[in-house]
């Protein structure tokens, strides 16, 4: 990516089915679930550094983003995302479920080839150069005593693989707590034609004038005949940034991500914005972070599953200003949660 060229340019982020070789390391993928595709193939983050902060069980991958920059040393360049699956652990207007690591490498490094893959090679991912976690796919320092072939990154994962039948059936653990797998594809977004703005416009006057139609019948007591999910429609809608933010992505409703290093995001709501003094330095070089890009909750409509209970407004994460050099493999960035809280 051009840092340059989209000061103002906004890509938009969709998920798509894939094949499974188009979404290892070795094609530099965006995508979300499944396990991670490490850029970096041997100084990955230690499973200390991949433990939520409320429950300190690990997290699981949510989705990374391949975001190349314009200098030598971020020709590859990728963002990867965390969060733990535990419902006690995702509490609004809080990102402590929530991890985000960056990582970069110049064009020339010892992990890929110099020139960029075919598509039509199906080659498997590139070999990682330590051992991953049969469950996760993050680092696996520790061994199974039994077949000495399977890692894992903790005791956690281990008891899950094991109660998948790996404690009989060595090496045949099926156990998966990860989401399900899909490439993101970007799309720069179109700016709205002049009559494209004239028809929003019209549709928020309207909605306005329905939602001074609601004050009125709450002055005359008549609240009591409205359903609570119109009552908390209408109240969303007097936010000028909810507002704002249903009408940008009612253009294109599919959206899961939008990227725009250096911009702004997208808010859902006017609280819970942060200044920026409250962003913190970049953990590596002391340096200011920005913001890169944004998780929309349309994504966590290909995320549920069953009796979990996963909810944010939007995922806004911020990278160092400087994309400075990583001497260590992977350096911590920052992400900031935004919910809606419903009016008390």
């Amino acid at each position: 990516m051009d840092e340059a060229a989209r000061a103002d340019d906004v890509d938009l982020g969709f998920v798509e089915e894939s094949e499974d070789y188009l979404l290892t390391n070795t094609y530099f993928p965006s995508k979300v679930g499944g396990r991670p595709a490490w850029l970096d193939l041997e100084n990955l983050p230690q499973p200390d550094e991949l433990k939520c902060a409320s429950c300190k069980e690990p997290c699981i991958f949510l989705c990374q983003m391949y975001a190349s920059l314009d200098e030598p040393d971020t020709f590859h360049r990728t963002i990867y995302v965390f969060m733990c699956k535990n419902p006690g652990c995702c509490q609004a207007n809080r990102n402590d479920n929530f991890i985000v690591f960056r990582n970069q490498l110049p064009r020339s490094n010892k992990f890929y080839s110099f020139e960029p893959p075919q598509e039509d090679d199906t080659k498997a991912e590139t070999v990682h150069l330590c051992t991953l976690c049969v469950v996760c796919g993050c680092r696996g320092p520790f061994q199974c005593p039994k077949c000495k072939s399977t890692f894992y990154c903790g005791p956690a994962h281990q008891r899950l693989d094991w109660k998948s039948g790996h404690r009989e059936k060595c090496g045949m653990g099926k156990a998966s707590p990860l989401f399900p797998e899909y490439e993101i594809v970007l799309e720069t977004e179109k700016t709205p034609s002049p009559q494209d703005a004239s028809e929003e416009e019209d549709q928020e006057t309207c909605q306005m004038a329905e939602y001074e139609k609601m004050v009125e019948a709450g002055k005359a007591g008549e609240f009591k005949d409205v359903p609570e999910s119109e009552l908390l429609k209408f109240a969303q809608e007097e936010d000028e940034a909810f507002s704002h933010f249903q009408k940008v992505i009612s253009r294109e409703p599919d959206q899961v991500l939008r990227y725009c290093r250096k911009g702004s995001p997208l808010w859902i709501s006017s609280a819970n914005i942060p200044s920026p003094d409250s962003i913190p330095k970049c953990s590596s070089c002391g340096d200011d972070r920005v913001f890169e890009f944004q998780i929309m909750p349309q994504l966590l409509n290909y995320l549920r599953e069953d009796g979990l209970t996963l909810d944010w407004g939007t995922l806004a994460i911020y990278t160092c200003v400087n994309s400075c050099e990583v001497s260590d493999g992977y350096v911590r960035e920052y992400i900031h949660k935004q919910d809606i809280l419903s009016p008390e």
